[in-house]
């Protein structure tokens, strides 16, 4: 069986940022399958190539450390390296799920006022009306940036754990819209006191939408551990996919499961 990875999450330093601590995951496997979508996959080497030079467009614009990008971009291996790409560059990311309603979307670009779009050619026309720069995932300037490790010196300034990684708009208790930040100490902490014996051949199923806040530790769980994230395009679990891909890891709502263990009762009874 594959060894874990303790010695590069639990072992790591409190002071570890995301990006370092992924990278020693990828250096450690390079060829393992970091996302897979509907066939298409990315090994972690793979990951670190597509996302780095986006994250190098990001600095370049003086995007990084402090600043906050919205992210916008459907169920895809493109998703994962997005998330990824503004995380090396330092900022924070703000997902915002093309499924959802337009009005949605607007309120979360209204209130955090994010620094720039990060989507994909496809993606553009569904989003509400803005002002911001967009930056696609899938623009041939992506490629003209170079593929190597992004240094502290090449941020606009250097990134730390107390950094936000990740803002959540969701509305709160009275209905209003409210933005809970996320940092990368956050993360690592998390991660370290919910250890299930998680290994390098787990998948983790990602069912849900990634604006969820649950989406931090079931995609950064997979990542810092040397997992694989299965992107599902259906929001229901389906016993079918996650049986034929070996899933091992299914986190989800509890709504979810129940109707996953409703259906298949149903089923049974129908026999």
């Amino acid at each position: 069986m594959p060894p874990r990875t303790e010695a590069v999450l639990h072992q790591a330093p409190l002071g570890c940022t995301l990006p370092e601590v992924y990278d020693a995951v990828a250096r450690r496997y390079p060829d393992r399958v970091a996302v897979s979508h509907r066939g298409a996959t990315l090994s972690y080497a793979q990951l670190c190539a597509r996302a780095r030079p986006l994250a190098r467009m990001l600095a370049v614009r003086g995007i990084g450390p402090g600043s906050v990008v919205a992210l916008a971009l459907p169920r895809s291996t493109d998703l994962v390296t997005g998330i990824l790409a503004v995380t090396y560059a330092g900022a924070a990311y703000l997902p915002l799920d093309p499924d959802h309603p337009a009005g949605r979307l607007s309120c979360a670009l209204a209130d955090i006022a994010p620094a720039a779009v990060v989507t994909d050619s496809v993606t553009v026309p569904r989003l509400p009306d803005h002002d911001l720069p967009i930056l696609c995932t899938d623009s041939s300037f992506v490629d003209r940036y170079a593929t190597r490790p992004l240094t502290q010196a090449e941020r606009t300034r250097p990134l730390t754990p107390d950094d936000p990684v990740c803002v959540i708009h969701a509305p709160d208790s009275a209905g209003g819209p409210e933005g809970v930040t996320v940092t990368h100490h956050d993360v690592t902490r998390l991660l370290a006191i919910t250890d299930h014996g998680f290994r390098p051949d787990d998948v983790w199923t990602r069912f849900p939408s990634y604006a969820f806040d649950f989406c931090v530790w079931e995609l950064w769980g997979a990542l810092l551990n040397g997992g694989r994230v299965a992107v599902d395009a259906a929001v229901t679990v389906r016993a079918d996919a996650t049986c034929s891909r070996r899933d091992t890891v299914a986190p989800s709502a509890p709504s979810a499961h129940l109707t996953r263990v409703l259906s298949e009762r149903l089923t049974e009874l129908e026999k």
